[in-house]
């Protein structure tokens, strides 16, 4: 079946603000070249660099544009606080940009690199340039104390220089630790590299001062170009050619005057014209993310599950979230800068002012939590116990996809494995509230897991909230599948999950298919959360299926 029109209409937009951000870049990049190409201010200097200087120049202010854009997307607050105006407004190009903030923020980081590779290499060139070609007539254009010095040497005794090795150092230690690899098998190298940006920036604010690219400031009464005053004998004396350089455009030339030598000046500090606004906006998020956590969270309540799972029950005054939404979680008694997202399975209500999110020990930071937590577990009088209490801080709710669940009236909700969690704390709400079963018509989950324990660790809310829609009498409001694609014990099964059991992986196809004959009057929304192989299964059949009248619409979470 041909892709639906609004899929294409999405991916459409989509890939046009790619391209419209990206030619934005290269209109910019252009622009510059053409200005440090033509302006008669850079005449001499650009005798003695050529091509390069532009390259510098062009590929700089990409990179301070990149640089300011990049931090945006990770403003939770400021993104959570769009995606709630959103809500009411309902831009669909505003919810699509808000979806895409992390792959946003990975195409700033590759544009980055790109750029950063082509000023680096530029200003070594034009090291050599300044060491090669030096001025004898006009010395105060030079950036080289004489000729042939060591090109090295010229950027190592410059501001630019020392701070432009160092800024290429950082980025590559950000960069290869963002590796999708190694941050899965270290992610707190992936964590500590990332806080690197801290330094890097205030290295970029302070980069161009001092740099060794001079500007002309006298060209009304020295033109380019124009015989050279010896101050000694008063005798005229022409610039030797190096290489054949473009003569400056007509809205550039004022005429022929040469009263004066030319003077020259640095051309000054600019990135912070570019990244100050940016970098504003993050410090505010930050200031206001540091002094939320600043308020006391309480351990409730500590359970272990099987596979390695431990659930733990937080309260902290003043904190309300919505279905869907996640938190950071930090125990300083394991690292004092590590946060780490988890999604809310429960959110607080008016009754119960408490909040829960579940944990699966796959790492250094999350086995070492839960052995910390599980330790104490057994002796609640215990003063240690007592302290552990307020041994965790919490910073959120953020906002996630998750949350448009309410924007649909069936629901296609896909998890594998511990990426249940984000849907756990719907069906709380299910089955605590009402409300939010009026508009709903249909929920279906799908949960495949490789090992037939993890299904035990939310096996007691899923069969309470079925047995809520039965006592409501819509029995057919929930509707649940779980799926193991390993070894599935054949003794002691539970009856609610053998009766709904299948063995190895979903047919995609089928389901799609099935939900799109048997709700023919709604739109659907499918939520996905797990590997990265059962996100791009589920897009390809959510678009492959997707037509009127009852589409289909894809979410998946990302952190």
């Amino acid at each position: 079946m041909a892709t639906s029109s609004r899929w294409s209409r999405y991916a459409a937009t989509k890939y046009s603000l790619v391209v419209l951000w990206l030619s934005g870049c290269g209109v910019l990049f252009w622009r510059t070249y053409r200005y440090y190409k033509y302006e008669p201010s850079f005449y001499y200097v650009h005798q003695i660099l050529g091509s390069c200087l532009c390259l510098s120049r062009a590929s700089a202010a990409v990179l301070n544009l990149t640089c300011g854009m990049a931090v945006l997307p990770v403003c939770r607050v400021t993104v959570t606080t769009l995606r709630h105006f959103n809500a009411k407004m309902k831009l669909r190009t505003m919810r699509m940009l808000l979806d895409c903030c992390k792959g946003f923020h990975i195409c700033c980081a590759y544009l980055i690199v790109g750029t950063s590779m082509v000023h680096f290499s530029a200003h070594m060139w034009n090291a050599r340039n300044f060491s090669m070609y030096y001025n004898h007539v006009i010395r105060d254009v030079n950036a080289a104390l004489y000729q042939d010095q060591d090109p090295l040497w010229i950027l190592l005794q410059t501001v630019p220089g020392v701070t432009g090795f160092l800024m290429m150092i950082l980025l590559s230690l950000i960069v290869s630790s963002s590796v999708t690899n190694i941050r899965n098998v270290n992610y707190d190298l992936f964590w500590y590299c990332h806080r690197l940006f801290v330094l890097f920036y205030v290295l970029l604010l302070v980069h161009a001062l001092k740099g060794p690219i001079r500007k002309q400031i006298n060209v009304n009464s020295h033109t380019p170009g124009c015989p050279i005053k010896n101050i000694t004998s008063g005798n005229m004396t022409l610039l030797p050619e190096t290489r054949q350089e473009p003569i400056p455009e007509a809205e550039y030339n004022f005429g022929t005057a040469c009263d004066d030598n030319p003077r020259f000046t640095q051309i000054g500090c600019y990135s912070w014209l570019w990244v100050s606004g940016p970098l504003l906006v993050y410090v505010c998020d930050t200031v206001y993310r540091f002094t939320r956590r600043l308020t006391q969270v309480k351990l409730v309540a500590v359970k272990n599950h099987p596979c390695d799972v431990v659930e733990l029950q937080l309260e902290r005054p003043g904190f309300a979230a919505k279905p869907g939404q996640f938190i950071l979680l930090q125990c300083p008694r394991i690292s004092t800068f590590e946060w780490h997202p988890f999604s809310l399975t429960m959110c607080p209500v008016s009754e119960r002012p408490s909040f829960s999110v579940h944990i699966r020990a796959r790492g250094d930071w999350s086995e070492k939590l839960r052995k910390l937590l599980l330790n104490s577990h057994d002796r609640l009088e215990n003063e240690a116990v007592e302290n552990m209490r307020h041994c965790l801080r919490v910073d959120g709710p953020f906002c996630s996809p998750m949350e448009d669940v309410r924007k649909y009236r069936v629901l296609l909700c896909i998890a594998g494995g511990i990426g249940v969690t984000p849907f756990i704390s719907l069906l709380t709400a299910i089955r605590d509230s009402k409300k939010w079963t009026r508009k709903l018509h249909r929920v279906c989950l799908v949960w495949m897991c490789r090992e037939y324990e993890s299904f035990g660790c939310f096996q007691e809310l899923i069969e309470s909230c079925h047995a809520q829609c039965w006592q409501d009498n819509r029995p057919d409001l929930f509707d649940i599948r779980f799926h193991c694609t390993g070894h599935a014990l054949t003794r002691h099964q539970n009856d609610f999950v053998k009766k709904r059991l299948c063995h190895g992986r979903p047919n995609w196809k089928d389901i799609f298919s099935h939900m799109k004959t048997i709700h023919k009057r709604f739109d659907t929304g499918v939520f996905c959360c797990g590997p990265r192989g059962l996100v791009t299964d589920v897009k390809y059949w959510c678009h492959e299926l997707s037509s009127q009248p009852n589409r289909f619409f894809f979410y998946h979470e990302s952190y």
